[in-house]
């Protein structure tokens, strides 16, 4: 009887240890899946979190930036993208200020040629006009929209349009005075001292 007493209390002890390792096993197990899982969704919801955020950059929206809580390889390219998103945005800031700049010195540009007392109008290399000042509209009788459809042969009374076209390609890049005639709309001749200048644009 003591020896089958023996053997039963090893056989329960064994199950008792048997259920034990079962069971922290299947917890250890339960623990694994459940880390696991919520890894799965951490990598799935930083995935997303990068996708939204770069079809929102690509659609326009500069202010947009990735903003991810993790400490793993998804964080470095999140900050990647932020980088690249930083450097893309100031880089259309400066643009668009350049752009300004440009727009503001054109308007400056147009103003001074406009309001300058004496007739002033810049040519191709054909000798038709690109653009002209108030001034010399009056001193010609045309509108500043008939002169923009003109070549300077059509006003000029001395030089045909071939020799115009010799001249602005006889030009150099220092300023030179020019003495010609111009015929106004009305017919009448006028003797004019022009100074010019040949500038690449």
């Amino acid at each position: 009887p003591t020896t089958i007493a023996l053997i039963e209390a090893r056989i329960a002890r064994a199950e008792e240890l048997l259920l034990v390792t079962v069971s922290i096993a299947l917890l250890l197990f339960l623990l694994a899946v459940y880390f696991s899982v919520a890894m799965y969704y951490a990598i799935v919801g930083s995935i997303r979190s990068l996708v939204r955020s770069a079809h929102t950059f690509a659609e326009g929206d500069m202010s947009v930036r990735v903003k991810l809580n993790t400490r793993d390889e998804l964080s470095y390219v999140g900050d990647s993208f932020n980088r690249m998103a930083d450097g893309f945005s100031a880089m259309l800031e400066a643009r668009k200020q350049a752009e300004q700049s440009l727009e503001q010195e054109s308007y400056r540009n147009k103003m001074l040629l406009r309001t300058a007392s004496d007739g002033i109008h810049i040519l191709d290399l054909d000798g038709n006009v690109v653009q002209v000042n108030d001034a010399f509209c009056r001193m010609l009788g045309y509108t500043a929209t008939e002169m923009l459809s003109m070549n300077a042969a059509q006003w000029d009374a001395q030089w045909t349009a071939a020799q115009i076209k010799a001249e602005i390609d006889a030009l150099g890049s220092d300023a030179s005075m020019i003495k010609t005639r111009h015929r106004r709309r009305d017919g009448s001749i006028i003797d004019v001292e022009i100074s010019v200048i040949k500038v690449d644009i």
